[in-house]
């Protein structure tokens, strides 16, 4: 089965193809052979590298995963912008994550700026997850592998993920810049008013 988005960039005609996720991405149990240490350690929610010296665990080398540039590690806490939990792909680098987070690893060609943007929206994946969450007991879900690998989605081809993933990252950018001015303009703001009212 084949699909058209309702906007598309000039010159990209193809319709999107639907895929099983099997056939774009595959569970990996990848263990740390010592390669990485705390200064590795992944918070996988805002998918940044924690600050080496609040990295608590003691079992770096055989309680975590490996999460490399490009894999999608799925995080099981809902709220009121996930209803079952989420995927956060990594564009920082490789390091380890708990092994609490399933890793998922591309295997075909792919834009990771495209497919970061697209495996957070909702209307896609809601879904999906919908098809394949299994109640863990606790605050957090947890996937049924198999039932997930075999649900689908509409993919671009490469060209389009390229074209696609450009314009969402400097999206990102231009918004990450106005929220820096922004935040100067409250320290302005701050410093003006703790002169007035001496």
């Amino acid at each position: 089965m084949q699909s058209l988005p309702d906007i598309r960039f000039e010159h990209f005609e193809d319709l999107w193809e639907q895929r099983k996720l099997e056939d774009e991405f595959e569970k990996v149990n990848e263990r740390n052979d010592g390669t990485f240490n705390r200064e590795h350690w992944i918070s996988v929610a805002k998918m940044y590298f924690q600050d080496p010296e609040k990295v608590q665990s003691n079992n770096i080398d055989s309680r975590t995963y490996v999460m490399r540039e490009g894999d999608i590690a799925f995080e099981g806490h809902p709220n009121s912008n996930f209803k079952f939990g989420r995927f956060v792909a990594n564009d920082i680098g490789p390091g380890v994550v708990s092994e609490l987070f399933p890793i998922y690893r591309h295997i075909t060609d792919y834009d990771n700026n495209y497919w970061k943007n697209a495996i957070q929206l909702e209307t896609i994946m809601a879904p999906i997850f919908a098809k394949s969450i299994t109640s863990s007991g606790n605050s957090s879900n947890k996937l049924d592998v198999s039932h997930f690998l075999r649900q689908k989605i509409n993919v671009p081809d490469i060209k389009e993920q390229v074209k696609l993933g450009h314009f969402f990252k400097q999206f990102d950018e231009t918004i990450t810049l106005q929220e820096k001015e922004l935040e100067k303009l409250k320290k302005l703001k701050k410093a003006f008013l703790q002169k007035m009212f001496i």
